[in-house]
């Protein structure tokens, strides 16, 4: 099984605040993504529920844990437990009430001082009791506000540290409020609120730490006395229905297309920008290999550099090669290929400034390089080729679209017609015979309400030599989020808006183009749409 964790220097580079509702699932897949052997984690109400069971699951992952709670009987009885299945030098005790914090600034200096650092932060502890709203508060929203706070102190890359990650737990009722605990409902919307905005890129560049919140499901049933902790004797109904409302059906989710753990990859163009971004973001999400194209060799190596100190050195491999010229280009691809064997991804950032090619012949240079890399991956991720299968993903930067939204035509910030030339592949090419799903990804600087254009737009912004035009996003770590899910999910031809990212789970916006020139797409269709 393939598992990475980020680097301790390379952790800002794609994070985001990542709520989620399947407890269950998403600590499978936290553990499936991120080798958190040897690392250090602080968990608060730690002695059970979910809190025990996050302790007890980074233990068998290899972490050090420091259990933190404020019953000292149950807290230390299960470090004796746990000590005598994991060693002693594994797991530690804290008394910690999360509304004192000189305790709680106790509990992070001892466990530093015990394992040397801190790397993960859980704020599990909380209560579910309206009659003791303000200690509620206390616990719920200010407890978790201040763990957050503590854990930038101790792992912050700004106060000298390595950096980390914070887990917050909120609940389902952070969404959706329970009627019959309206003051519980509110303490748990402002972890969200809370983890969204210091999850954001900002803070993350800021102290280097990651903050995210988990929102499992509230179980009633194991709530004993809930009439005592309702703020009114009479909300015992509204709580029963609140509890059968929020029962999920048990229903089989769909198996993604492909996902980034254990495949490998090429990214066109990965010395800078998205390419750069892309590859960090696949390695982070567990891709074996990933093999950098590019014909800046300077830049290349420095590139490869950062994320092999990130990733592992045997996980990244630099090629320099001018994809305009044909013979160096392919040689490239023979390099990456006779690397890693089998690819199952290819994503090409079509933003990159090129180099002045090397070639002395034009004749040998192709200017169109969305349908030169199309045509070389599709002969080495093909199955009529002898490949695996996989996705070529285009990736160019949109000024907006003409003709919005009934006949939608796209302005590039560059000359590369990345959408045209993709979905002209994929009407040519039978995906049941190649295997290769074919996607273009558009990021813009634009949200998706101001993406259509008047019918003479100005003209593009790149008279200055040198300067990179304006319509390119300059942030990049949210093309993570687009790539996995066009990965994960997106149809062979199909075009992808990537708007800024305004908050942590954000998807890639579907484009939807006539099928026939007589057509006009309905406006009403995105009005529909999973916003």
């Amino acid at each position: 099984m393939c598992r990475t964790f980020p680097h301790r220097s390379e952790q800002t580079k794609n994070s985001q605040s990542n709520i989620s509702f399947d407890y269950r699932r998403e600590i499978d897949e936290g553990v499936r993504k991120m080798d958190v052997k040897g690392r250090v984690a602080l968990v608060t109400g730690a002695a059970s529920g979910i809190g025990r069971s996050c302790a007890m699951q980074l233990l068998k992952e290899g972490a050090k844990v420091s259990i933190c709670d404020i019953v000292p009987a149950e807290g230390k009885k299960l470090v004796e437990s746990l000590a005598t299945v994991y060693g002693k030098d594994r797991v530690i005790f804290c008394t910690c009430d999360v509304t004192d914090y000189s305790q709680f600034l106790d509990t992070f200096r001892k466990t530093a001082a015990t394992f040397g650092e801190i790397d993960i932060v859980i704020n599990n502890a909380g209560v579910m009791n309206d009659r003791f709203w303000e200690l509620e508060i206390d616990m719920n929203v200010n407890g978790v506000i201040r763990g957050t706070l503590l854990a930038q102190q101790f792992m912050g890359t700004n106060r000298g540290a390595q950096g980390g990650i914070v887990v917050n737990i909120g609940s389902n009722v952070s969404m959706n409020p329970y009627i019959s605990v309206p003051i519980y409902s509110a303490t748990k919307a402002a972890i969200v609120s809370f983890t969204r905005a210091f999850g954001h890129q900002y803070h993350v560049d800021l102290t280097g730490v990651e903050v995210m919140a988990l929102c499992p499901v509230a179980d009633g049933k194991s709530i004993s006395d809930v009439s005592k902790k309702l703020l009114c004797t009479q909300f015992q109904e509204a709580w029963r229905r609140d509890v059968e409302g929020s029962a999920a059906p048990s229903v089989e989710l769909p198996k993604p297309i492909l996902e980034a753990a254990c495949k490998n990859a090429i990214v066109i163009g990965g010395s800078e920008g998205f390419g750069f971004t892309a590859a960090d973001h696949l390695l982070c999400n567990g891709a074996r290999n990933v093999v950098l194209l590019d014909e800046d060799a300077v830049e290349g190596q420095n590139a490869a550099r950062k994320l092999c100190d990130a990733h592992g050195k045997n996980r990244l491999l630099f090629v320099h090669c001018d994809i305009r010229t044909a013979c160096q280009f392919e040689a490239g691809l023979r390099q990456a290929l006779c690397k890693l064997r089998v690819i199952h991804i290819l994503f090409n950032d079509l933003d990159k400034e090129r180099l002045p090619s090397s070639c002395s012949s034009s004749k040998k240079i192709e200017r169109n390089f969305t349908a030169k890399t199309i045509r070389a991956g599709l002969k080495i991720l093909g199955k009529n080729h002898g490949g695996s299968g996989g996705i070529i993903i285009n990736c160019a930067s949109i000024f907006g679209f003409m003709g919005w939204p009934e006949a939608p035509f796209p302005v590039y910030c560059r000359k590369e017609a990345a959408i045209e030339v993709t979905q002209d592949f994929a009407d040519e090419h039978d995906i049941e015979e190649t295997g290769v799903r074919l996607v273009a990804l558009c990021p813009t600087d634009k949200q998706f309400c101001d993406i259509g254009l008047p019918d003479n737009p100005d003209e593009i912004p790149n008279r200055i030599r040198g300067k990179m035009p304006e319509c390119i996003p300059k942030a990049k770590y949210h093309i993570g989020t687009a790539l996995d899910y066009v990965l994960a999910w997106a149809q062979n031809g199909s075009a992808w808006l990537v708007e800024p990212a305004i908050s942590a789970h954000q998807i890639p916006r579907l484009i939807h183009f006539p099928e026939n020139e007589d057509e006009e797409i309905d406006p009403k269709v995105y009005e529909t749409e999973v916003k």
